[in-house]
């Protein structure tokens, strides 16, 4: 029951502490979209994790060594608050750049997830005395604003510098150059939890 209404179900979007939902709904009828609340609860996955490691296996193949991350913080919602938490596409890339012995703390810039924040790292990016050749970022907003900072200096997408990011949300393809982006399908996800 929420606020006097019983429920059938519940969709939960986002990462959400289960006891909090516990708190709010008696319903055990529950499904996650993107989160993990546990084995007694349906969720619907994308997999950033491989995601990831599809994004950093076109760079090597590419020939890219030098890859840095533009990617944001994640956060769990409790009854307490916020707990703020690595993001799965950030431990899965210095993951993956340690194993390949190409990890440099320096090319991973975290901000938050918001297009301004893009913009902010990238051009921080530039004025670091060592620049990556290739940056994977962590959504297509970000990734759109990180080319506006490139474009401002002067730099070509993709020769200068490559660029893969997650969602592939319309307005990539209106960007120029167009963006390089892995799918996520969303509408398909929100299906899958309403069956």
């Amino acid at each position: 029951i929420i606020d006097g209404h019983q429920l059938d179900g519940l969709f939960v979007i986002g990462n959400v502490d289960k006891d909090l939902i516990n708190k709010i709904t008696q319903t055990k009828n529950i499904v996650s979209i993107d989160y993990v609340l546990g084995e007694d609860y349906d969720s619907v996955m994308f997999d950033l994790r491989k995601a990831t490691q599809n994004s950093l296996d076109h760079f090597f193949k590419l020939g890219h060594k030098k890859i840095g991350y533009i990617g944001g913080i994640t956060y769990i919602r409790t009854m307490e608050g916020k707990i703020y938490n690595t993001d799965v596409r950030q431990q899965e890339y210095e993951a993956i750049m340690k194993k390949k012995g190409l990890f440099n703390p320096s090319y991973m810039l975290i901000g938050d997830w918001r297009v301004e924040v893009g913009y902010q790292l990238m051009k921080q990016a530039l004025e670091a005395d060592d620049v990556p050749t290739a940056f994977f970022i962590g959504s297509d907003p970000m990734a759109i604003a990180a080319l506006r900072a490139l474009s401002e200096a002067e730099l070509n997408v993709p020769n200068d510098i490559a660029i893969i990011s997650i969602d592939d949300i319309s307005l990539a393809s209106f960007v120029n150059p167009p963006l390089t982006t892995v799918k996520v399908f969303m509408d398909e996800m929100g299906e899958t939890a309403v069956k």
